[in-house]
């Protein structure tokens, strides 16, 4: 197996078991691995003279989304989550360009990897359901939901189906089956029409889609009773919530991964039942990063699944279709690991050639550790942003500890040094007013944090309710 292959395959069959990768400690570290894996490949490639390169139009995509992403995080009214989710994107795209350039014996090796992510997850899957649906449990593995499972598992099914392992397609069929997700189904079905679009058979096929379909919603309202219409009513609400937000800022949007603090804001999402979600890939994505980037990045998805193909790739291509389709109705691309497998998959689908590009001799050395040392940049506020997550543990746990708010305190001055997080100011003005006698000069940093807080989330009320308060026994004072 190469090395690129190899760097492919660990990050997403390790993601999904991790759950989702959605801990900011592990989606940064995967971010580090990637930018690592990706400038090695390409310096190698460089050092060698031919280093392969995306497609001039894949490459022109890319960059496009990539340029998009980083200014919609610059101009974010909430940095302190705009930048980690706009390295989760950037490690979606790379997983989209390794799909692309990787071939079909390298590919064979990350569904290596894939299998074994599979099997990880069908068997925590059975063996740890989730029993809070009442009298029938639900398997979630490792993903906390039931849909982002059944969507991870769509795309898993052609890596099983590829590698002809029989027990874990069945399981995995099966285990879709107990999901019981009305999206997934819906992408399934909606999946198979699309594929037999133009074909003498494509009567049949659209027929068989809707009733297997129609099977599927029986088959859910005699398990289990149900079948949730109220949960069409709070994704109704989550639309348009986005929506909203899309009108607001439709250009840039309010960042990456920023929907489930910016739709605070929304005078709509008072009195529904609260999501970190939009539920809506097209939405939640429009709304985070601005309705160009939102075109773009669907648009050149679209374009990569539109060729014909046959045999298991076929299978591959038809899995990330129903993924996009249950996307429309569920959250399986909120989710980095989610994001990040259907990115490749994607890539992998990419009908355009890969291109080389030939470096000569006595640019070889420079252009490698040129590579090597943009990639080293471009980790440095990563590698500070897991050093402050780390910092921010320690202060967490002394914080319990006898005597431990001076020494709590110190560790999250030291953490918001290396990355200003809404979260550790927070903390900190909590820790001055959690003295018996924080005094004046106590209640006036207490209010330098919570102004600082509130600058990096404006949306949050509990922390102008916190201010308001310290404020109010300052004029007292």
């Amino acid at each position: 197996m190469t090395f690129p292959a190899f760097i492919t395959g660990l990050l997403l069959g390790s993601a999904p078991l991790l759950h989702g990768a959605w801990e900011i400690e592990i989606h940064t570290a995967f971010f580090l691995a990637a930018a690592l894996g990706l400038s090695l490949g390409l310096a190698r490639g460089i050092w060698r003279g031919e280093p392969a390169v995306p497609h001039p139009a894949v490459a022109a995509w890319l960059a496009a989304l990539a340029v998009l992403g980083g200014v919609s995080a610059l101009q974010s009214p909430l940095p302190a989550e705009a930048f980690p989710g706009w390295r989760v994107e950037l490690v979606g795209l790379a997983a989209f360009a390794a799909g692309h350039l990787l071939s079909e014996e390298e590919r064979s090796g990350v569904d290596r990897w894939l299998r074994l992510c599979a099997w990880g997850l069908l068997i925590v899957g059975v063996a740890v359901p989730d029993l809070g649906y009442g009298h029938i449990p639900r398997p979630v593995a490792t993903l906390g939901n039931e849909n982002i499972l059944a969507a991870m598992i769509l795309m898993l099914l052609p890596a099983a189906g590829a590698a002809r392992d029989v027990p874990l397609t069945a399981g995995l069929a099966a285990l879709l089956l107990w999901t019981g997700s009305s999206g997934a189904w819906l992408g399934i079905a909606a999946a198979s029409a699309l594929a037999f679009r133009g074909r003498p058979s494509a009567r049949w096929a659209l027929g068989g889609a809707a009733a297997l379909f129609a099977a599927v919603l029986a088959a859910k309202i005699a398990v289990y009773g149900e079948l949730g219409l109220e949960k069409f009513a709070d994704r109704a609400h989550w639309w348009e919530v986005a929506a909203g937000l899309v009108r607001a800022r439709p250009w840039w949007g309010f960042g990456p991964s920023s929907y489930a603090y910016a739709a605070a804001s929304d005078a709509a999402y008072a009195g529904i039942w609260k999501s970190r979600f939009a539920h809506q890939a097209f939405l939640e994505t429009a709304a985070q990063n601005g309705l160009p980037y939102a075109v773009l990045f669907f648009g050149g998805i679209l374009a990569a699944l539109l060729p014909a193909a046959r045999g298991f790739a076929a299978l591959r291509r038809l899995g990330v279709a129903a993924v996009l389709v249950q996307s429309l109705v569920d959250c399986p691309l909120s989710i980095p690991a989610g994001l990040w497998l259907f990115c490749y998959l994607a890539g992998s689908c990419a009908a355009l050639p890969a291109a080389s590009i030939s470096v000569a001799a006595p640019w070889r050395k420079p252009a490698a550790g040129c590579v090597l040392g943009a990639a080293l940049l471009a980790c440095l506020p990563a590698i500070g942003r897991l050093d402050a997550e780390r910092l921010r543990g320690k202060a967490s746990r002394a914080f319990t500890e006898p005597g431990g708010l001076a020494r709590s305190l110190e560790l999250l001055r030291r953490s918001s040094r290396l990355a200003d997080d809404p979260e550790t100011q927070r903390d900190m003005a909590e820790i001055i007013l959690a003295r018996p006698h924080p005094g004046s000069g106590g209640l006036r940093a207490a209010a330098f944090y919570l102004r600082r807080a509130q600058a990096l989330d404006p949306y949050r009320a509990s922390t102008r309710t916190m201010l308001f308060n310290v404020e109010r026994e300052l004029k007292k004072g």
